[in-house]
């Protein structure tokens, strides 16, 4: 089983430091339904200018993925759209609904596939 790697990002007088925590792979045991098999990511490195989100559908679907500031403004929407059986991958580049660049802060990335929602915090650093 793969490993996801979450950054936790913690703040002090003497600056920004940042924490790696291991949590498996989201599986079809979490969701409610059996429409996603897996879900995984590399939005655990807040450097990376693009943040990859791959999934497996077993069935097929409508998939929402969407950007959001910890305040809950909406950021961006990267896909609402229906999606075939079978392995995905959706990118995020780091841009807002107007393509630009966002500026370095933690964002939530927001995912649903039928009755399955997941939710991420992550960190985007230039």
């Amino acid at each position: 089983m793969k490993k996801i790697v979450w950054i936790l990002i913690l703040t002090s007088l003497t600056g920004v430091q940042a924490m790696s925590l291991e949590s498996a792979d989201h599986t079809a045991s979490d969701a409610t339904d059996s429409v996603i098999q897996n879900i995984t990511g590399n939005y655990t490195n807040p450097f990376d200018q693009e943040k990859f989100i791959s999934f497996e559908l077993l069935s097929r679907t409508v998939v929402y993925l969407e950007v959001y500031t910890p305040r809950g403004e909406k950021v961006c929407g990267i896909v609402s759209e229906e999606f075939d059986t079978g392995e995905h991958t959706l990118i995020w580049d780091g841009k807002n609904s107007r393509n630009e660049p966002v500026q370095s802060g933690v964002y939530i990335l927001k995912f649903k596939a039928g009755d399955f929602e997941k939710s991420w915090t992550l960190a985007f650093l230039h």
